[in-house]
């Protein structure tokens, strides 16, 4: 495709964009005829939708060795609550056990295991504390009793604390 430079000022056309901060227009040679009723659009959506496919973001790159030791790991532990009884162990004191191991806990907050359970007193009710901790003290958490929330499965998912 041939590429022909104007000066902004010489050639105010609709259609022609700036390239950069050098105030330099690029005039593009070739013309796109209009669709008419009789054109196909089979030709047409595959072509957009690549063109549209390549505007999408590059993968980001892999996080370094030292990245990864200083990374946070989402690590659970069951409330202990009870269906028709108490509401179980508060977050903030879970967190001060994890703290008490010499756990760095960044933040906390509740959730749900989200498995379905009967509705009577005494079940369980699914709910979990949540807590955000460096990837290094993951096996101080483990001897607590913490798991990684990626071992609940995909079904989890965080509520608000009540």
């Amino acid at each position: 495709m041939t590429k022909y430079a104007v000066q902004a000022e010489t050639c105010p056309a609709p259609g022609l964009a700036y390239h950069g901060s050098t105030r330099t227009v690029w005039l593009l040679a070739r013309r796109i005829p209009p669709m008419s009723p009789n054109t196909p659009i089979f030709g047409f959506v595959p072509a957009l939708a690549l063109a549209l496919a390549a505007c999408a973001a590059p993968p980001a790159d892999p996080p370094a060795a030292a990245d990864a030791a200083d990374a946070g790991v989402k690590v659970f532990k069951a409330r202990g609550a009870v269906q028709c009884a108490g509401r179980g162990v508060a977050p903030d004191a879970m967190r001060a056990e994890l703290e008490r191991a010499g756990v760095r806990v960044s933040s906390a907050g509740c959730g749900s295991d989200g498995r379905m359970r009967p509705a009577m007193c005494g079940a369980t009710t699914g709910e979990i504390n949540l807590f955000d901790i460096a990837a290094a003290d993951l096996t101080a958490a483990r001897a607590l009793g913490f798991a990684p929330l990626t071992e609940l499965g995909g079904g989890a998912e965080t509520v608000p604390c009540r």
